[in-house]
């Protein structure tokens, strides 16, 4: 899978390194491959070798970039020089966003935004891209303490499976349940909503458009939302976009009511989710996870609150959490 994701051409590269008693200066092996049908035979075939030696991890570390190519991961990162691997051994973010979408991008926000939202900053930053699948999501401790946002694409992923990322370690939260990874009905309109205003704005960050581009803005929508019909256009047009400037927010918010006039459907009050930490020592754990909703503002914190509930709330706002160890 992350081999897989990692090229859109069918070019492989498993990397092999071996230090031969020197783990200064290990040796470095590659072969290469033309189908990912190949490179499954080769690693089966080759498990102890490739998997179960000290220099594994780095060995597949080396495989993925590889595979993606040197040049084209520098062109995905906000600084051609980050590094992958930080201090204290610690992956950094273009790495596991490699790992988990197959693009060496820096961030984890919904596409490429300005820095603290600001387009006067000038500076854009590169998360999650439009057209990247997003199999399995990610939560962060660093939001719980309000460094970063992850975006919706991470928070809502094809599996309900996230790697969280504390201070420390990275583990991985899953739910037997496909519908916890499911959008609400509105979030998953409003992503669409606003891939099709970005598609045709002129300014994305500023969420401004010309008014002419609201009949292929709704063509676009459309596709998901048949209703959007000629005389939906023509009534858009009169209700959003009488000035000289479309903003995203108006088009947002008038999509929503005509497509959800009864509002959102009521969620799930409760879900059971699993935390795997296979740190060693102390060695691999399982813990019970459950989330329940509750007309409680999180985000001003709870009562005995700790860091692991707080990340948690960042995908389940306005739940409680409460853990077991298994």
């Amino acid at each position: 899978y992350i081999m897989y994701r990692a090229t859109s051409a069918s070019r492989y590269a498993v990397v092999f390194a071996s230090t031969g008693g020197n783990p200064s200066a290990p040796a470095m092996y590659q072969r290469a491959f033309n189908t990912i049908g190949e490179v499954q035979q080769f690693y089966a075939s080759h498990f102890e070798q490739l998997l179960r030696q000290p220099t594994s991890v780095m060995s597949f570390v080396y495989s993925v970039l590889s595979t993606r190519g040197l040049g084209v991961a520098q062109q995905e990162m906000d600084e051609a020089d980050a590094l992958l691997v930080g201090r204290f051994g610690h992956c950094q973010q273009e790495l596991l966003n490699l790992m988990l979408i197959g693009r060496a991008t820096s961030n984890v926000c919904d596409g490429s935004q300005y820095a603290g939202g600001n387009p006067e900053t000038g500076l854009l930053v590169s998360g999650v891209p439009d057209d990247a699948r997003v199999e399995v999501g990610y939560i962060s401790q660093l939001e719980a303490n309000r460094y970063l946002t992850v975006g919706s694409r991470y928070k809502f992923p094809e599996f309900p499976l996230w790697v969280v990322g504390s201070a420390t370690h990275y583990t991985l939260l899953f739910c037997l349940s496909p519908e916890a990874a499911k959008l609400s009905p509105a979030k998953e309109l409003q992503q669409k909503a606003d891939a099709a205003f970005n598609k045709h704005a002129i300014d994305t960050e500023g969420g401004m458009a010309t008014p002419d581009k609201l009949r292929d803005m709704m063509r676009d929508l459309a596709v998901s939302y048949p209703q959007l019909n000629d005389a939906a256009v023509d009534e858009a047009r009169t209700a959003i976009a009488q000035d000289q400037i479309l903003l995203s927010t108006d088009f947002r918010m008038w999509v929503a009511q005509k497509l959800l006039p009864d509002g959102e459907p009521p969620q799930a009050q409760t879900t059971t989710l699993f935390l795997l930490d296979g740190q060693s020592p102390p060695g691999p754990s399982v813990t019970k996870v459950v989330v329940e909703a509750c007309n409680v503002d999180t985000n001003m914190g709870m009562p005995d609150q700790n860091e692991f509930q707080a990340t948690i709330q960042t995908r389940w706002v306005g739940h409680i959490v409460t853990s077991t160890p298994l």
